[in-house]
């Protein structure tokens, strides 16, 4: 049977000490682990597909804004005029028609129950696509306005 000399073992101990520090990150830092896109701030209706028609704000002759507040607050605009406010809540979870988890935004009804209105998917930071969950899929792309 044969030992490892102090030589090796030191070497060993230094290289298990690297490759421990390698792995060992900051992760705090944001050069390296960049901040995730976030359903906060006002968001400019882009365009809607679903049905077999595409609608835009020049096609239905109005515009349409979404606002979610870190307090929890849903505010709809259309044509920058307050149509109604709500309660929401974001959270990760399968739905049906995504392969992965996502965003499932809920919004709080008049009665107090929370419904699933969409699947929420960010392209970049200020692309944001809403999927209505349901029987009828819609996917709404909006436009980061603040």
């Amino acid at each position: 049977m044969t030992t490892i000399g102090k030589g090796y073992r030191r070497y060993f101990l230094a290289l298990f000490i690297c490759v421990f520090m390698i792995g060992c990150e900051d992760s705090t830092d944001p050069s390296i682990s960049p901040q995730q896109p976030t359903i906060l701030g006002t968001w400019n209706w882009i365009e809607s597909v679903g049905g077999g028609t595409i609608n835009t704000p020049d096609s239905m002759g109005f515009t349409v804004q979404y606002s979610f507040s870190p307090d929890s607050i849903f505010t709809y605009y259309q044509d920058y005029v307050v149509g109604g406010s709500s309660a929401y809540f974001v959270k990760k979870d399968l739905a049906i028609g995504f392969s992965d988890s996502i965003d499932v935004v809920s919004l709080e009804t008049i009665r107090g129950s929370w419904l699933p209105q969409w699947g929420a998917e960010y392209i970049g930071r200020d692309t944001l696509v809403l999927t209505t969950l349901g029987i009828h899929y819609v996917r709404s792309r909006y436009h980061r306005i603040m």
